[in-house]
C-alpha cells in the first residue's frame, strides 16, 4: 500500500475500512462485470480507491488514481450500478482487504440533475436522461395518501394478475390478460362503464341504457327514449333507396320515409 506504507509505517489494517474511490478503472474501458455462472450470479463493479495513490503522480481532478479492486453492490437501495466516474463509498470487512470482491459499494455520490425539483418536502428519484428505470416484483404499487393508486402484478390480498389504476372517488381502469375495462364511479358507484374483450365491446351507463356488440351482434337498451340521428339510415344485409320504411302510425298505410331505407337478403 505504497501511500500509506511510506506516510503511515504504523497503521493497522487488520480493523474493517470504509474506502472513497471512482467507479472505473483506467486500464480498462468496461466498468462492470455481470453477474454469471462464474461469478456466483454476482455483478462486480470496478472500482479505483483514492487511497494508494503514486506520489508525484499528477493529480487528476474528480477521479480516483490509487489502488484498483473490485467491489459487489448493496441491493438495500435496488440493484444499480453506478456510472463509470461516479464517487463511491466502499466498505471492506476486517481481514477481507486483500479478497477479490470483498468491497461492497453502500453509497454513491452524484450530480443532482433536479436541484429545482428538490424541496423540504419532496423526495426525487433521478437516475438520468439515458437511464432506463425498471422496479420488479409480484406486484408493484405506486399510491397516494388519498388512495390514488397504479397497482401492476398480482394483488397482495390475490387474485387476477393485471394493472389496475384508480383516481380517489373509485374511478379508473383494470387491464387484464383478453379484457380491458374503464369506469367512471360517483359516490363509490360506478355509473359508466365500457368493457373491452377480443371478440366484443360492452357498454353501460345506469341511468341511461346499455349497449353490446359481440360475436357480429348489436344489441341497444334504453331506460327512456333511444334517438337515431343521421342523414340517411340504411337497415338489412342489402338495403336499397328504392325501399323506403313506413313511417306512421297506420303501419303499412303510412308515408314511406325518405332518410330510412330497408333491405333483406338477396
Amino acid at each position: 500500500m505504497i501511500e500509506d506504507d511510506l506516510y503511515n509505517p504504523a497503521k493497522d489494517y487488520s480493523s474493517a475500512q470504509i474506502d472513497i474511490g471512482t467507479v472505473g478503472w483506467a486500464s480498462r474501458d468496461e466498468h462492470f462485470e455481470p453477474g454469471s455462472a462464474t461469478n456466483g450470479g454476482l455483478t462486480m463493479v470496478f472500482v479505483t480507491l483514492y487511497r494508494g495513490k503514486t506520489p508525484g503522480e499528477p493529480t487528476k481532478t474528480g477521479v480516483a488514481q490509487g489502488y484498483e479492486i473490485v467491489c459487489q453492490m448493496s441491493s438495500l437501495a435496488g440493484a444499480r450500478i453506478p456510472p463509470k466516474g461516479t464517487r463511491v463509498y466502499v466498505a471492506i470487512p476486517k481481514g477481507m482487504e486483500e479478497l477479490a470482491g470483498a468491497g461492497v459499494i453502500f453509497a454513491s455520490v452524484e450530480t443532482t440533475h433536479t436541484k429545482r425539483q428538490l424541496a423540504d418536502d419532496r423526495v426525487v428519484l433521478d437516475f438520468g436522461d439515458a437511464t432506463h428505470v425498471v422496479i420488479r416484483g409480484k406486484s408493484v404499487a405506486i399510491q397516494s395518501s388519498e388512495n390514488e393508486f397504479v397497482s401492476v402484478g398480482t394483488p397482495r390480498s390475490g387474485g387476477t394478475s393485471g394493472v389496475t389504476v384508480q383516481a380517489k372517488d373509485g374511478s379508473g381502469g383494470v387491464v387484464q390478460n383478453g379484457v380491458v375495462s374503464w369506469f367512471v364511479a360517483s359516490g363509490g358507484d360506478a355509473k359508466s362503464v365500457i368493457q373491452m374483450t377480443p371478440n366484443g365491446v360492452e357498454l353501460l351507463q345506469k341511468d341511461s341504457g346499455f349497449m353490446r356488440l359481440k360475436n357480429g351482434e348489436i344489441v341497444a337498451l334504453s331506460k327512456g327514449k333511444a334517438a337515431y340521428i343521421a342523414g340517411n339510415t340504411f337497415i338489412g344485409p342489402n338495403p336499397s333507396t328504392g325501399v323506403a320504411a313506413l313511417v306512421g302510425l297506420s303501419g303499412p298505410a303510412g308515408q314511406p320515409s325518405l332518410n330510412v331505407f330497408l333491405g333483406g337478403p338477396t
